[in-house]
């Protein structure tokens, strides 16, 4: 039938595939999203505490997070002053 119904049926496959899959996790669907799409490390941690009802993941890295990148940025900074 042509391209463009080969494009539509592999769409409507993955879309099956990926609904059951959501369905056997008891996930809602979504929708498709692209390959290799990276979430990151704090969209997984969110999502488990809102299934947990608990933010104290998601805090306790995002401070460690910041704590981390504000010692980096205060060593540069003592570095440059150091050598001015």
């Amino acid at each position: 039938m042509g391209k463009e119904a080969a494009e539509v049926a592999d769409y409507w496959f993955f879309e099956t595939a990926v609904r059951l899959h959501r369905e056997g996790e008891g996930a809602p669907y979504t929708g498709l999203k692209p390959a290799g799409l990276d979430w990151g490390p704090i969209i997984p941690r969110a999502d488990r505490a809102i299934e947990k009802g608990d933010p104290t993941e998601v805090i306790s890295f995002i401070v460690q997070a910041v704590e981390e990148e504000l010692q980096k940025r205060f060593k540069n900074a003592m570095e440059k002053r150091i050598t001015m």
